[in-house]
């Protein structure tokens, strides 16, 4: 056991590590929160922003977040709002709160990998390295990446549990990690390698044997792991957040996992360019087998090391392996990799580099001095590095500025700053932006955007010229085609809108505003043919069952209903939208609605627009 000196001069560390890490995150203080997702997770989201009550918590537990089940982000997310409102300084600081508990658990952590060695040294060093290095920045300073530092904490919490019982059989120790590595997966799917965590932790520093027996130990840990991955894919590709994996094709995921396995290590040396947004590159082959070669070199590096040392092999494999759900073999959204991917595995290369290097140092008086030196200037300059990451998260706007100097012709960011432009009005800078990515790639979602910017400025000829490019490349995406087809019914071409209002519903039975207009279309356009009433229907009745609050629901129930023919039903649903309209305090539908009631009780139907 050891003294109560070197457990205090332990505790004064951390506590420099955590002083440390507010000082590198301190300009969080200022940040706002930004366009990308923290709308979602946070402050347009009346079940996030409406704090913490019964509905809101049994929502999250059976639905989705930002295309992921992590209930307990979630849940985190509600407390702040309950607690401090939409501040966005305290909902960055919670981000730094749990950032600076993971560099207290690392440090504590590898202290414990040799229970007969200080290793205050080799845990100061991984845990500071962890603290300030700038790749992880994206992960503390972003609010919506609660949930990288929110599962990162209960990875950790999860290993310190297993030393107990890999050391001393302790079965409380083992049903303890457990339930960390379950709240874990809670807060993000990304950790479901940690059960290949542990067996790496079982082969060094416990140095455990008998491989059979430790593999169906854990299976507990795999059948969590597996149950989360298949609710994970499922949940995303009901999303869409994996809509491009057909048409990437798996070479080119392949190509992507190579590059982006060559992305974090070269980043976790020379942490520069660091942005928000890397396309996709197409890499040679040439430049596809240099990478093959490097990777393979280096393992067979660490295997043949691990002969006198494990740590290179055992940190190699840690890093290698936690990147595999987000290497793009499975791809999810459009980007090529990300910085927030590397917060846990970079763990691994630290381990991989600091722990030999340290053991060659402190066995040679001569290399401390020097060693020592070049660890202060190269943590002062990723210090330095870090906290100009944490400045470029300020706003939105400085965001995608910086994405766009960091990586030019990103259309990605292009895209993004478009649609921040657009948000707060300023259209000629937007509709620049989404020329400007439409020059880099000829896709759907920035025509879309750029027609709408033209309807907003009147000029109808232009904005059909762009949904019609749009509808072309992106047939399935029901915004695309219920904007093409009010074109259309504005200018008198009922018969395309009906197409278009089809297509729409048919692509997205539950996509709201389709049902409706695709309802209405039938209800008041005489030249639509009155056979299409029962589909119509049908569309207003799902409308009203996916909104039953909403009066303009019933509305168009109403007005389906009397082109069926079911005036006496048509009558009933008028009377339920002008009661729920009155309740809001909408004098013009109550009006509107009134007069239509008027109409189906005459036994006509409502032909007005």
């Amino acid at each position: 056991m050891r003294s109560t000196q070197p457990a205090t001069k332990a505790w004064l560390i951390a506590a420099g590590l955590v002083l440390l890490t507010v000082a590198v995150y301190l300009p969080v203080n200022w940040a706002q929160f930004v366009e990308i997702d923290d709308w979602g997770y946070v402050y347009q989201n009346p079940r996030i922003s409406g704090g913490l009550n019964l509905k809101n918590l049994l929502w999250f537990c059976t639905h989705s977040l930002g295309g992921n089940w992590h209930p307990l982000t979630a849940l985190s997310h509600m407390l702040d709002c309950q607690i401090f409102g939409l501040n966005p300084r305290f909902h960055h600081w919670e981000n730094v709160l749990f950032h600076g508990a993971n560099v207290v658990l690392l440090f504590f952590l590898v202290r414990r990998f040799d229970e007969k060695k200080d290793l205050t040294v080799m845990a100061w060093l991984v845990a500071a390295l962890f603290a300030v290095h700038p790749l992880h920045v994206e992960s503390v300073a972003w609010v919506s990446e609660r949930k990288d530092v929110l599962s990162a904490f209960f990875f950790l919490l999860t290993l310190h549990a297993y030393f107990p019982y890999g050391r001393q059989n302790n079965r409380r120790a083992y049903y303890l990690s457990l339930l960390w590595f379950a709240l874990g997966l809670m807060s993000k799917p990304m950790i479901v390698t940690l059960p290949c965590v542990l067996l790496l932790l079982d082969y060094w520093p416990l140095q455990r044997t008998g491989w059979k027996q430790l593999v169906l130990e854990k299976w507990p840990f795999f059948l969590l792991s597996v149950l989360d991955s298949i609710f994970t894919l499922r949940t995303q590709i009901s999303a869409g957040a994996m809509n491009n994996l057909q048409e990437l094709g798996f070479a080119s995921r392949i190509s992507n996992t190579l590059v982006s396995y060559w992305f974090y290590l070269v980043k976790f040396f020379i942490p520069t360019h660091l942005t928000m947004f890397y396309p996709q590159e197409k890499a040679s082959i040439g430049w596809l087998c240099f990478i093959a070669l490097v990777f393979v070199t280096l393992t067979v590096v660490a295997i043949i090391a691990a002969r006198r040392q494990r740590a290179p092999l055992v940190g190699w494999l840690w890093f290698l392996g936690m990147l595999v759900p987000i290497s793009g073999i499975l791809q999810t959204g459009s980007q090529g990799y990300a910085d927030r991917y590397s917060y846990l595995p970079s763990i691994g290369l630290s381990l991989a580099i600091i722990w030999p290097l340290t053991n060659f140092v402190l066995t040679r008086k001569r290399a401390v001095v020097w060693t020592m030196f070049a660890t202060t200037c190269a943590l002062a300059g990723f210090v330095t590095l870090a906290q100009t990451q944490v400045g470029y998260w300020q706003n939105t706007e400085v965001l995608y500025s910086h994405a766009l100097s960091a990586v030019p012709n990103n259309r990605e960011a292009l895209v993004h700053y478009g649609g921040h432009f657009e948000e707060i009005g300023l259209l000629d800078k937007a509709s620049q932006c989404y020329s400007n990515a439409l020059a880099v790639e000829v896709e759907g979602y920035s025509l879309f955007h750029l027609g709408k910017i033209y309807q907003r400025k009147k000029n109808i000829s232009a904005a059909q010229d762009c949904y019609e490019a749009a509808f072309k490349l992106a047939p399935d995406r029901v915004e695309v085609s219920r904007a093409l087809g009010r074109i259309y019914d504005e200018r008198g071409m009922s018969d395309k809108a009906f197409l278009c209002f089809s297509q729409a519903v048919s692509a997205n039975p539950d996509y709201v505003d389709g049902l409706r207009d695709f309802a209405w279309m039938v209800a008041s356009e005489p030249k639509i043919s009155a056979t299409n009433a029962p589909r119509a229907i049908e569309c207003a009745q799902h409308a009203v069952l996916l909104e039953p609050e909403n009066f303009v629901n019933y509305a168009i129930l109403a007005g389906a209903l009397a082109r069926g023919g079911k005036f006496p039903d048509a009558i009933q649903a008028e009377e339920q939208a002008i009661t729920l309209a009155r309740a809001a305090g909408n004098t013009n539908i109550v009006a509107r609605c009134e007069k239509h009631l008027a109409l189906f009780k005459d036994g006509k139907i409502a032909s007005d627009k």
